[in-house]
């Protein structure tokens, strides 16, 4: 129960590692803000994070829109006597190789990926500093920040630009006690590498490039939120943890 008393946004908090997350702040002693777009999934993430004993409220909130984020932080500075930690893991994805790419896709992918990210951050910050709290943002890159996909073009660069934005706003925010941190996940049993788990070609190839030759679980990943959150990591700011079976050292 290291994060007693503490308050912790999680964006995208109703499924996948988001949901995860979720569950093990709430494990952990942590009040969870559940921030989904959805008023409906939002309300029912709440109401099975009380089921399992955890204290949630719900969020409605678009990343993409920098204003949606504006009203849901105002709202949260308004309402909740604390707020200790944002975790950035609402994200969209869309495949296609470069020249079949729409100008909606690209913007989609941007505008949720890294500004999001980037709004986000920026409005938990100054919830932050207002309430003079030495808080914590972590921030979700990818592998395919890091490595060339043709088929992932636009995802690829966004979670690119969310490593550089993480260690910029560690960097700028380290004044304010604020700590900025980014995950790497590797391939995760989530509804979106479900279509690629069912392969039963393409997983040998997948699981012989993984060093520990297993998918993660989104539970490990959420084991990695909790350590950047608590006070263990009080020296941890700037960095990129990977959560990725080894996949990325190979």
């Amino acid at each position: 129960m290291k994060l007693t008393g503490k308050v912790c946004m999680v964006t995208g908090a109703n499924r996948g590692i988001g949901w995860a997350i979720s569950r093990r702040l709430v494990a952990e002693g942590a009040h969870v803000l559940a921030a989904c777009r959805d008023r409906s999934k939002a309300r029912q993430t709440v109401e099975a994070l009380k089921e399992l004993g955890g204290q949630a409220t719900e969020i409605v909130v678009d990343v993409s829109d920098p204003d949606s984020v504006k009203e849901a932080f105002a709202a949260v500075g308004q309402t909740a006597t604390n707020f200790d930690a944002l975790i950035n893991n609402a994200g969209a994805t869309v495949f296609g190789r470069a020249l079949d790419l729409s100008i909606e896709d690209w913007s989609r992918v941007m505008d949720t990926n890294l500004k999001g990210t980037f709004w986000c951050a920026c409005e938990a910050a100054r919830l932050l500093i207002k309430k003079k709290t030495k808080g914590v943002i972590i921030n979700f890159s990818s592998g395919f920040g890091l490595i060339a996909s043709p088929t992932s073009i636009p995802y690829g660069a966004s979670k690119a630009g969310v490593a550089q934005l993480t260690k910029s706003l560690a960097s700028d925010w380290g004044e304010y006690g604020i700590r900025v941190n980014a995950i790497v996940p590797g391939f995760i049993e989530t509804e979106m590498t479900a279509r690629t788990r069912a392969n039963t070609d393409l997983m040998p190839v997948i699981l012989s490039r993984i060093p520990l030759h297993r998918i993660g679980s989104p539970e490990e990943v959420a084991a990695m939120v909790a350590f950047l959150v608590s006070d263990d990591a009080s020296y941890c700011t700037g960095g990129t943890y990977y959560v990725d079976g080894g996949i990325l050292a190979t």
